[in-house]
C-alpha cells in the first residue's frame, strides 16, 4: 500500500500547468453537463473515473492500468443497462483481464521515476495484429447478433477496435493513441444515436459522449507526450551505450580507437535528431 500511495503522490506532483488546466476544465465540463442532463450516478462515475484513467495512460505512468480496470468495470455496467451487450461482454470478459496483464507488464517495465519504458512493435507483430482483427469480424458479428445487440455494425467495430487499442497499451506502443482516437470517434456516434433517433432518455447519455470527446483531446496529447518520451528514452539508451563503451576502453586500451569512432557517430546522430525535431 505504501508503494501505491507514493506512486499516486508522484503522479499528481508531476502535473504540468497544461495538464492541470486540461484536467480541471474536463472535470468541470463533465460535472456541469451531468447536472444539466440529469445524468444517473453510473454515467457520472464512469465519466470521472475514465477521465483519470486515460489521463494516466497519456502520462505514461505505471499506475494507469489500475484506473483502467475500474473504468472497464463501470463501462461494462453502463453498456449492459443500455443494451450494448457486446460492449458489456468485451469489457467484463476480455478488457479487464487484459488490463490486469498490462498492470503487471508496466510494473515490470517502469523507470525509477515511475514512467514506462516505451516499446517498438515489429512489422511481423503488426501483421499478426491486423490478421487477428480482420479474423474477428465475422464471428463477432454473429455473436452480437445472437445477443440482439443494439446498433449491430457499430457494436462490431467497438468490440474489435478496443482489443487492438488495449493490446497496444499492453505492449507499451505509442500507436495505442491512434487506435484510441478511432475507437472514441466510433463510440461518440454510438452514444449519440439514441438522441439522433429521438429517444427522450438519450439526453442522459450526453455526459458519456462528452467523455469520449475529451478522450480524443487527451489521446492527441498522449501521442505527443509519448513521442517526446520515446525520443528522450532513445537518447538515454544511446548515452548509456557510450558510457559502457568508455568504461570498457578504460579497462582495455585496444578499444580506445573504437570508442572514439563510436562517440563521433553518437554525436552525429544527436545533432541530426535536433535538426529534424526543431
Amino acid at each position: 500500500m505504501t508503494k501505491l500511495k507514493n506512486a499516486l503522490i508522484k503522479f499528481f506532483k508531476s502535473f504540468t500547468l497544461f495538464e492541470i488546466l486540461f484536467l480541471s476544465t474536463s472535470l468541470i465540463s463533465i460535472i456541469v453537463v451531468s447536472i444539466l442532463c440529469k445524468s444517473d450516478a453510473l454515467s457520472f462515475a464512469f465519466s470521472i473515473v475514465a477521465l483519470f484513467a486515460v489521463f494516466a495512460v497519456s502520462k505514461g505512468v505505471f499506475i494507469a492500468p489500475i484506473y483502467q480496470i475500474a473504468m472497464c468495470a463501470l463501462y461494462a455496467a453502463q453498456a449492459y443497462y443500455n443494451g450494448l451487450y457486446g460492449e458489456c461482454l468485451l469489457n467484463a470478459a476480455l478488457l479487464i483481464p487484459l488490463q490486469i496483464a498490462t498492470m503487471i507488464n508496466w510494473a515490470l517495465n517502469k523507470k525509477k521515476n515511475g514512467e514506462i519504458q516505451i516499446n517498438r512493435i515489429s512489422a511481423k507483430e503488426w501483421f499478426c495484429i491486423a490478421a487477428v482483427a480482420v479474423g474477428l469480424i465475422v464471428p463477432v458479428f454473429f455473436l452480437l447478433r445472437a445477443f440482439n445487440t443494439n446498433y449491430l455494425y457499430f457494436s462490431v467495430a467497438t468490440f474489435i477496435i478496443p482489443i487492438v487499442s488495449y493490446y497496444l497499451t499492453l505492449r507499451r506502443s505509442i500507436y495505442q493513441f491512434v487506435s484510441y482516437i478511432v475507437q472514441n470517434l466510433v463510440l461518440i456516434v454510438v452514444w449519440l444515436l439514441p438522441i439522433l433517433q429521438g429517444q427522450s432518455a438519450g439526453i442522459k447519455l450526453i455526459p458519456v459522449a462528452l467523455t469520449f470527446v475529451i478522450f480524443i483531446v487527451n489521446n492527441i496529447y498522449g501521442l505527443y507526450n509519448w513521442l517526446k518520451k520515446y525520443r528522450e528514452q532513445k537518447l538515454e539508451r544511446q548515452m548509456r551505450k557510450v558510457q559502457t563503451a568508455a568504461k570498457l576502453s578504460a579497462q582495455n586500451k585496444s578499444l580506445k580507437s573504437f570508442v572514439s569512432i563510436k562517440n563521433i557517430n553518437q554525436n552525429f546522430k544527436q545533432k541530426r535528431t535536433v535538426l529534424w525535431n526543431f
